[in-house]
């Protein structure tokens, strides 16, 4: 009937969030509210919060008079008193009407306070993600997490949510029990007292006993839902070239596999949750019923009547609630659990990646005229196969440097070592805060204009800069202020060719001090190629990544990287001003005038 093996081992998804789970520590998730309670939002998180306490208090008021209430009620009927009776009920509304304000304000409130921390706390983690390229660096260290975005979207909220329950929930456990306790301790039988206070401490037990599995497990859930939902992203988002490959039937194949983990998790945590939930059931309905048949004998005996029957009983129930507390939010506090160990593993990743300070971008930190400097730095693959050593550059302002590296020689993982966006490598890099690195270009849904300066507000002249590139024509047909629309994504409107010119009209634009381009212009002639570079302001210092020495001629120097060695050329125009000459790569080379 599952349609799967429930006798098969568990999914490593599994074993990966319980490392997680032990990882993580009661203090650390605590950790997690500290940036909304302590921060810039700490008076205003303080104002909801008094406010909040107050409607809890108006809301345990009224309770106790509801209570007394009760009691004088059930009398009267008993007693056939109907001028009490009536008058009862005009008092009975007025509760009920302030019973009403009070929750409907409470849930007004609690609503717009879950919404300004969640917003706070998503900017937050948005900026631990996104900032000093924390996003990409994750990918390389040895402290994976999944799904990031999944963690700042649906953990935040559950997190926020289940933070205010129990804490409220809890504290107005507390406060009902230090109200009702002592009149339970006055009026109860013997019995019924030892019942409220033993009967708790069992269910609290049993329930974590029962449920203890449930908080590994429902990370593991979550972790194969959001791999789930990722697969399915990667199919909407590269349909086009996964129909042209015929990958549909593999897709699939994976997507199954990929819900066949999800399966795997539920069936896990149904195994947990029928006990937990059947013995929760069981608990509640004999936690109703006992206490009339320990009261019965003295309201039999005539020793209470309705009224005082039904009083304590309703003073038995509060008490009840606030001790057992803890097994009515089990579940929310696995839950709370769950959101707050992925989210402090997320903040400890983002954290693990940070660059150091002494390697932050940082132009006056080059003492000298150099717009870059590269100083003893070791490059090597996630998996420790060294592939640069000693690597030193210096360039100069408006300086044009062609660096050569065979295939799979290390030239793209250069390229983001110097930006700082590459964890595995040693040395020192230094470089103008000014600089642009061009690695391929991913397209949003932007107006031609927004998306020639992005992430920049947009400014220059975007109509010039298109022309210099020979994309004028794409003006008539997208005016540059027109958003992008979804059926015409720039990836579809533009040719693998324009979108490098298109790159080329964003440096243009953009005119930086230092421009680092990978593999620049690959798929134009060249000729174009070499014409389009030479446009480039002549401040502005250019280090190209190639396989090839095809654009040498826009560059002053071509450095060859290959091996424990490199090959300087001084070119210009085309021609060569020196003979080459080897270079070992742990010589400092500088530039000079060609």
């Amino acid at each position: 009937m599952a349609e799967t093996d429930l006798s098969a081992p568990l999914p490593k998804v599994v074993e990966a969030a319980t490392k997680e789970e032990e990882a993580s520590s009661l203090r650390s998730a605590v950790k997690v509210l500290e940036p909304y309670i302590s921060g810039p939002t700490s008076l205003k998180c303080a104002g909801y919060a008094a406010a909040h306490l107050t409607l809890l208090g108006v809301g345990l008021y009224v309770d106790v008079a509801l209570t007394q209430w009760n009691g004088v009620f059930w009398t009267a009927l008993q007693n056939h008193q109907s001028k009490q009776f009536y008058r009862l009920l005009w008092d009975f509304v007025i509760i009920t009407g302030v019973t009403g304000f009070v929750g409907t304000y409470n849930d007004y409130l609690s609503g717009m306070w879950h919404l300004h921390a969640r917003d706070h706390l998503t900017r937050h983690f948005n900026q631990l993600w996104v900032s000093n390229g924390a996003m990409c660096m994750m990918r390389q260290s040895s402290i994976q997490v999944d799904n990031p975005d999944q963690r700042i979207d649906q953990d935040v909220d559950e997190f926020v949510g289940s933070t205010r329950e129990l804490f409220f929930g809890g504290l107005g456990s507390i406060v009902r029990l230090g109200i009702y306790f002592p009149i339970l301790l006055r009026s109860a039988p013997a019995p019924l007292l030892g019942f409220v206070l033993v009967w708790p401490i069992f269910g609290a037990l049993m329930t974590h006993g029962l449920g203890r599995r449930l908080i590994p497990l429902s990370l593991a859930g979550e972790s194969a839902n959001a791999d789930f939902r990722s697969e399915l992203v990667f199919a909407r988002e590269k349909a086009d070239s996964l129909a042209l490959m015929g990958a549909g039937p593999h897709l699939a194949e994976n997507l199954q596999e990929r819900f066949e983990v999800m399966k795997r998790v539920a069936y896990a945590e149904f195994d947990v949750t029928k006990f937990l939930n059947f013995f929760k059931m069981m608990y509640e309905e004999y936690g109703t019923v006992v206490p009339f048949v320990l009261l019965a004998p003295a309201y039999f005996s005539g020793a209470l009547d309705l009224g005082k029957l039904m009083q304590l009983r309703m003073i038995v129930e509060r008490v009840s609630q606030s001790l057992t507390f803890p097994v009515a939010a089990y579940e929310q506090a696995v839950g709370w659990r769950v959101a707050a160990n992925r989210l402090a593993a997320l903040a400890a990743a983002t954290s693990a990646v940070a660059p150091p300070s002494s390697d932050s971008p940082s132009a006056p930190g080059l003492g000298s005229p150099s717009v870059l400097r590269v100083e003893g730095v070791d490059l090597k693959t996630p998996q420790g196969r060294l592939l640069l050593e000693n690597v030193n550059l210096e360039v100069s302002p408006g300086e044009r440097l062609l660096l050569v590296l065979p295939a799979s020689g290390g030239k793209s993982l250069l390229l983001r070592a110097i930006a700082g966006l590459w964890s595995h490598m040693s040395g020192s890099v230094r470089k103008d805060e000014d600089a642009v690195y061009i690695q391929g270009f991913e397209f949003p849904p932007l107006s031609l204009r927004q998306l020639l300066s992005y992430p920049q507000p947009p400014e220059g002249d975007a109509q010039l800069a298109l022309h210099l590139v020979d994309l004028g024509h794409l003006l008539a047909a997208h005016p540059p202020d027109r958003p992008c629309q979804w059926e015409e994504r720039w990836e579809e409107v533009l040719s693998p060719e324009d979108q490098q010119r298109f790159l080329m009209a964003r440096l243009l634009l953009r005119q930086p001090k230092l421009a680092l381009l990978d593999e620049p212009l690959a798929n134009l002639p060249d000729e174009d190629a070499l014409r389009l570079l030479r446009q480039i302001p002549s401040d502005t210092a250019i280090v190209s990544f190639s396989r090839t020495r095809r654009l040498a001629a826009a560059h002053h120097r071509v450095l060859e990287l290959v091996g424990a060695t490199a090959t300087e050329d001084q070119v210009g125009e085309g021609k060569k001003t020196s003979a080459a000459r080897p270079i070992r790569l742990g010589h400092k080379v500088k530039s000079t005038e060609s």
